[in-house]
């Protein structure tokens, strides 16, 4: 993990500058859309894929490029370890390991949502860091802060859009 933290954006952009130009490109154009589309507020992206296919590399490299671009993961929304547990033995075992549906903070994921897309230019919003290491969710004194009101939201998680079924 820590030599992909160190070589693993370096290759990409080395290997994919074409991808990287491309999907750059189809960021910009879906917010293009969805500017026309949300009348005034933060448009919100979601960027969908399989576990490591790259999506918050794209989100982090396209917002380092673009400012104002606000960037959620889906990771960083896990239930606390303590929460998971009590519904794994009140519900099904594998809601003890994070990641199945139904392990996600929805309520905590609206709330920032909300916050981001209502924001002012002064507003300072929290945003919430999971530990995979630890497999629990970060002190809020650890979370990094979106400052002011950002021109649009990129969200990105493996499930995205996934319905359940009946």
């Amino acid at each position: 993990a820590e030599y992909w933290r160190r070589r693993g954006p370096q290759a990409l952009r080395h290997l994919g500058e074409r991808m990287q130009a491309f999907a750059h490109a189809a960021i910009e154009a879906a917010l293009d859309i969805a500017a026309g589309r949300c009348a005034g507020e933060p448009a919100v992206l979601a960027i969908a894929g399989a576990q490591g296919s790259g999506k918050s590399w794209l989100a982090r490299s396209f917002a380092q490029t673009s400012p104002g671009i606000a960037t959620l993961s889906l990771d960083d929304f896990y239930l606390p370890a303590a929460a998971r547990r009590d519904l794994g033995r009140t519900i099904h075992p594998l809601f003890t390991t994070r990641g199945v549906p139904g392990t996600h903070d929805v309520a905590l994921l609206n709330t920032t949502l909300d916050s981001l897309r209502g924001a002012g230019p002064e507003t300072r919003t929290a945003l919430p860091a999971f530990d995979k290491l630890q497999d629990d969710v970060l002190p809020r004194e650890s979370w990094s802060t979106f400052h002011g009101r950002p021109d649009a939201i990129l969200l990105e998680g493996w499930c995205l859009g996934a319905t359940a079924q009946s």
